[in-house]
């Protein structure tokens, strides 16, 4: 999202983390290090913002599989950097 490449927000890791703990607030909240409160206001957020429903299982699937490749997409332009 716009507001996450501008550091302004954590709305990408806090999906991240929500998803990949099943929804679980408190776990993903403890990894991120942030109030369970926090983590629900910015996953409420980003709903908004974004339009997604994460009541909807196939939804969270894409979204799942969205930001794992993201992340490797992520590392592998970075170990790319370091060939010659």
């Amino acid at each position: 999202m716009e507001s996450d490449a501008s550091g302004r927000s954590e709305y990408v890791n806090t999906l991240a983390a929500s998803l990949e703990n099943w929804g679980e607030t408190r776990r993903a909240a403890d990894i991120l290090h942030i109030h369970p409160n926090t983590l629900r206001y910015r996953l409420a957020q980003l709903t908004d913002l974004a339009g997604i429903d994460l009541d909807d299982p196939t939804q969270r699937l894409v979204l799942q599989l969205q930001l794992r490749l993201r992340r490797q997409m992520r590392t592998s332009s970075s170990s790319d950097g370091d060939r010659v």
